[in-house]
């Protein structure tokens, strides 16, 4: 997390991202930036410590016109995105698994690579 934050490289990977974004995509676009840096932050307020700000940033360009109601709404939204991302990129990096497994598998031979397989199918259902 400390690199992703102090080297800068979350925000303008985010910036990046969102650069050609419209009101339209950019949930969307957060939730692929979620998806991605979760990978790197596997903590869920870490990961809004580092791409939150640059994705308000954009959020608050984005609807500069609106009224603020619809700002909020419009931010709350991002928010919400960037949360699903994280959230969906669970099913390829299972962390849960971890304590899930011990307590399943007493007197069954059972292993993470014997469930990652059918996480799969969710995560491309879910995007």
């Amino acid at each position: 997390m400390g690199i992703m934050m102090f080297s800068g490289l979350g925000a303008n990977l985010s910036s990046w991202m969102s650069a050609g974004a419209s009101i339209q995509s950019l949930p969307f676009i957060t939730l692929l930036s979620g998806s991605l840096i979760h990978f790197a932050i596997p903590s869920a307020g870490g990961e809004w410590a580092v791409i939150g700000p640059a994705l308000t940033e954009t959020a608050l360009k984005l609807t500069e016109t609106l009224p603020a109601e619809q700002v909020k709404a419009f931010v709350s939204r991002v928010a919400m995105a960037t949360a699903y991302g994280e959230t969906t990129s669970n099913l390829l990096q299972p962390f849960f698994l971890l304590i899930i497994l011990p307590i399943m598998g007493v007197g069954v031979q059972i292993h993470t690579r014997d469930v990652m397989g059918f996480l799969v199918i969710p995560f491309i259902y879910s995007l």
